[in-house]
């Protein structure tokens, strides 16, 4: 498989640049090198697309099964071996790769792929270190390129078979000047630290899929167990409002023929920390009483066609075995995700949470949160969620809001809201299928 045939990109005039990348290769013998000159272009991605358009055409001439692609900002890090990468390279292959990248500054939904050092990745940004496989040949060359487009994201979506090696083996040196990203120009040091975030966020991801797929692995519920919860026990439910009207229509349309809930309504008056100091009352006295768990949710719930209570409970007792901190019902938005189960994904970032199971892990937590810190710009269900990093979604979601546009009831100020769960429940269910794919 070695060595691989390896084009590096770089303009004529960027000496200092092409110094630097013959050193990265030096004494590196599973590269064969040739250095490409860029064509130039006042749009500087174009010209880099098309250069990168001319390598890919001599690499299907040539009959080359895969090529690297290398930008001539390319800096290896310590977790480069030949070793690593030929490794990566099958395991790509295997997995019907088009690319395979050796780090990114961005990364949009990742999902790792279990037993091998790589992570399927939907969107990302960073393309200075690419093996471009055969499979991606024809693609490329068809594709039409534009002034306004990103090349990054034109290979995002041109191929849905994508991965990046983790930890990275790649980066981008920072020479003070960018001819493609101008804004990195004028910002010294922001792409070493788009890069050292999105590698720490591919760590943790592995770290939180390790964690929660093993104490997944010692939980064994007793289905007469389940039964027994399912019909016997009802969770408190504190519906937040600022209409008493509305807020006693949804307790009456959602709650009131579903004996597995107490419903009670929470009035929230016009001042900026009612959410906040309602919240905390709420689960002081809840700590107080020893519950184990209690429901947050706002006057815009419906609960989906996907709702069913055995479902629902069965997800609660395995989240509360793997200490899970909140279980939530449907967001609006989240960052990365993993798969615990195909019903019930760990995430981080999560924003517009309207339906909340809170354990009695987390109540500490929120009373310990200083109203110091309370953003009154924010919905009061995120401040929620940012008290915790142990905390799940259920997929599919089983609230939805009642509108696509609703008045933030939760938000301290006047203006609105927009919500569109398609866009987290899309991600999910790309989450759902990959990991499918993968086992």
């Amino acid at each position: 498989m070695l060595p691989i045939e390896t084009f590096v990109i770089n303009l004529k005039e960027r000496s200092d640049r092409l110094d630097h990348i013959k050193g990265e290769f030096k004494n590196r013998p599973e590269f064969n090198l040739h250095i490409e000159e860029a064509e130039k272009h006042s749009v500087g991605a174009v010209g880099l697309w098309n250069s990168a358009h001319r390598i890919i055409r001599k690499a299907k001439d040539r009959r080359l099964p895969f090529i690297l692609v290398c930008e001539d900002d390319h800096l290896f890090t310590v977790h480069y071996s030949a070793d690593r990468l030929q490794s990566a390279i099958e395991q790509a292959m295997q997995n019907n790769a088009s690319l395979l990248l050796g780090g990114v500054s961005s990364i949009h939904t990742a999902i790792e792929v279990p037993s091998t050092s790589l992570f399927w990745v939907n969107l990302f940004s960073g393309s200075q270190f690419v093996i471009v496989f055969k499979e991606a040949y024809d693609a490329i060359l068809a594709t039409t390129f534009h002034s306004t487009d990103h090349i990054d994201l034109v290979l995002s979506r041109l191929f849905p078979h994508k991965y990046i090696i983790s930890p990275f083996i790649s980066v981008q040196r920072e020479f003070g000047h960018s001819d493609v990203t101008p804004f990195y120009s004028v910002n010294p040091g922001y792409v070493d630290k788009l890069f050292a975030n999105s590698d720490t966020d591919l760590g943790d991801l592995r770290r939180v899929g390790n964690y929660y797929r093993d104490l997944q692995g010692q939980i064994h519920l007793e289905e007469i167990y389940l039964n027994e919860v399912t019909e016997n026990f009802s969770i408190p439910v504190y519906l937040f409002t600022k209409d008493i009207t509305e807020g006693q229509v949804v307790i009456d349309q959602q709650f009131s023929n579903r004996s597995e809930f107490e419903a009670e309504l929470i009035y929230l008056d016009n001042s900026e920390t009612a959410f906040w100091n309602a919240a905390q009352q709420i689960v002081k006295a809840a700590a107080e009483n020893e519950e184990d768990l209690i429901i947050f949710c706002n006057d815009k719930h419906i609960f989906t066609e996907d709702y069913n209570v055995k479902v629902l409970f069965r997800n609660i007792l395995e989240a509360q075995e793997q200490q899970v901190d909140i279980l939530i019902g449907g967001v609006h938005s989240f960052h990365n995700a993993v798969s615990i189960t195909d019903g019930r994904y760990w995430v981080n970032g999560a924003l517009g949470a309207q339906f909340l199971i809170i354990y009695r892990s987390c109540f500490d937590k929120i009373l310990s949160a200083s109203i110091a810190e309370y953003n009154t710009t924010r919905l009061g269900e995120d401040h929620l969620c940012a008290t915790t990093s142990n905390k799940m979604i259920l997929y599919p979601f089983i609230t939805t809001p009642s509108a696509i546009t609703v008045t933030d009831s939760l938000r301290r100020g006047n203006g609105n809201i927009v919500v569109d769960t398609k866009t987290a429940a899309e991600k999910l269910r790309i989450y759902l299928e990959c990991t499918h794919d993968f086992r």
